[in-house]
């Protein structure tokens, strides 16, 4: 069975330039792509159906603003897409995305709420 996150991933890896993992990534870089679950929510009380949400984040480029505008540019389209096919995307907003070493980068925030995934 492919979990929600992999399907995520697996969406993620058929856009050029991602390198997309199923948790947030060691260093920083260029590309980086990752879901990170926001929430569930449970549907009704006896027989119940759980509807969760996940920022997908992607790292864009931290040189000048032209080339962070650029990159964005392309993936906005590209990787809305590409998720639009296991869900929906509700938005895209730019993010400054922290890292566990304190750095931060430029990127992505794309929310997505998964259908037919287990």
């Amino acid at each position: 069975m492919t979990t929600t996150r992999q399907q995520i991933v697996d969406a993620l890896a058929n856009v050029t330039g991602l390198i997309p993992t199923d948790t947030t990534p060691p260093a920083p870089m260029p590309g980086a792509s990752w879901p990170r679950w926001v929430q569930s929510r449970f549907n009704g009380k006896l027989h119940y159906t759980v509807s969760s949400e996940y920022d997908v984040l992607v790292v864009l480029p931290a040189g000048t603003l032209e080339t962070t505008v650029e990159a964005a540019g392309g993936l906005v389209d590209e990787a809305g897409e590409a998720l639009m096919k296991i869900g929906t995307v509700s938005y895209v907003q730019p993010v400054n995305i922290m890292f566990q070493n304190g750095e931060s980068m430029p990127g992505l925030s794309f929310r997505l709420i998964p259908v037919n995934c287990e």
